[in-house]
């Protein structure tokens, strides 16, 4: 089960992802303590909407797509302090929106999954990657996903998010969905074409999750979740899919008599 730490988009966890083990519960998050004072004024200037000072400081060399103290970048800094005019400003003077912190996060990847769905579209205007794989290897439509944010997971489809884009375990959107619990997100999907018969690396495909979901009873019937994954399993059986499915377990061993490789 991924790890729900993923899913949880607080300012806390943001900013701890963002700057590794330091302690920033309710640290100060003033320029000064990240960057060098050539870059503090720029992000004044920014923050004020001089852009004529800010272009003059950038073009006399200064750079947005820097790391600061702990990794941090400029705009990363702005994505923290909720500041979208200097956003916008900063992406506009150059601040690449794909610029990453050391451990490969992006912009797109922190805020995706968030309750700030204007931060997402700034991003995406500016040209954010729909398709950028995060720190955890997880492609950033696993976010809006998991937190169930249908509106970003629609903007970021309409952007060019691959919903057959897969993480390292080999798992694709809608796969992602059931594993997280989303099946009303999973038949969705499904309608927009993501692939049902991809296999993880361990074997399991969707016909598995759903029918392992079903048959152990791990959801009350009465719930929409139910109805939901029942109808997945529909899609699935019109899909030429046959119940029940290869167990990973078995499939393994299929896969072990051919052998391939998982």
């Amino acid at each position: 089960m991924p790890n729900i730490r993923r899913y949880l988009k607080s300012v806390t966890l943001l900013i701890a992802g963002l700057l590794g083990a330091c302690n920033l519960e309710g640290a100060d998050m003033d320029a000064s303590n990240f960057f060098q004072p050539e870059m503090v004024s720029l992000l004044q200037d920014i923050q004020r909407d001089n852009r004529k000072r800010a272009e003059q400081k950038i073009e006399s060399g200064a750079s947005l797509n820097v790391h600061g103290k702990d990794g941090i970048t400029p705009l990363f800094w702005l994505i923290l302090n909720k500041d979208k005019p200097a956003i916008k400003l900063a992406l506009q003077l150059g601040a690449d929106p794909n610029f990453s912190d050391p451990v490969g996060d992006t912009p797109i990847t922190i805020v995706a999954g968030g309750n700030d769905d204007e931060m997402l579209d700034i991003l995406l205007e500016a040209g954010a990657n729909p398709n950028a794989i995060d720190s955890n290897g997880e492609p950033v439509l696993f976010a809006a996903i998991g937190m169930s944010n249908w509106s970003q997971m629609k903007m970021l489809i309409e952007a060019g998010a691959d919903i057959n884009l897969t993480d390292k375990g080999n798992i694709n959107s809608a796969h992602h969905a059931l594993y997280v619990g989303r099946y009303e997100e999973a038949y969705y999907l499904m309608e927009l074409g993501a692939d049902h018969k991809l296999r993880t690396h361990g074997g399991s495909d969707m016909a598995w999750q759903i029918h392992d979901s079903l048959s152990n009873i791990l959801l009350d019937t009465d719930t929409d979740a139910y109805k939901w994954a029942a109808k997945v399993k529909q899609q699935l059986i019109d899909r030429g899919v046959s119940f029940p499915p290869l167990s990973p377990k078995e499939v393994r061993v299929k896969w072990a008599e051919e052998g391939r490789e998982n």
